[in-house]
């Protein structure tokens, strides 16, 4: 008997909302951003953060920026993480950075790892410090309306803004 007056309700709320329609739905602010001022802060591979940051950019207000890759590394062969920082600047709703230096691991054997994919044993970093920086762009896209983040793309990879402060979830 409570599941039968349970499912009547249920249509007699159905039955309601449609006799009265849906809400409307909230605008949307489609005034343009400052790409400028809405830059820094940390940018992430992903519109959420999960048991870890992975990919990440992070664009300091004095103009410079740091890129480290994901720790979750499910095939080396696929995946070649490096790390990077250096300067940008924006012009409209387009960015250049400017890597000044980067940092490779060389040697060592990736060895299968059940947690993060692979890590690398044996490994050594090489930095690599660019006298005439290596000029990269990236576009502005817009808004993420549904989670709502601002978001953008650098060599066909999105970033979401995560945070303000770039230094947030640093170890």
């Amino acid at each position: 008997m409570k599941k039968v007056v349970a499912i009547l309700g249920m249509f007699i709320i159905i039955i309601a909302m449609a006799a009265c329609g849906q809400p409307p739905e909230p605008p949307i602010d489609e005034t343009p951003l400052d790409f400028a001022q809405m830059l820094p802060g940390l940018w992430i591979a992903s519109p959420v953060v999960g048991s870890g940051i992975g990919e990440c950019y992070r664009f300091y207000e004095d103009g410079t920026y740091t890129f480290t890759p994901s720790d979750m590394i499910t095939d080396p062969e696929i995946y070649k993480p490096f790390s990077a920082k250096g300067t940008y600047r924006v012009e409209g709703d387009y960015v250049t950075l400017q890597m000044t230096e980067s940092t490779v691991m060389e040697g060592g054997t990736w060895v299968e790892d059940p947690i993060v994919g692979y890590v690398l044993e044996g490994g050594t970093a090489k930095t690599t410090v660019y006298p005439a920086p290596k000029e990269i762009y990236a576009q502005y896209l817009g808004v993420f309306y549904d989670l709502p983040k601002e978001m953008f793309s650098f060599n066909g990879m999105v970033y979401w803004k995560t945070n303000s402060d770039p230094d947030m979830y640093l170890d």
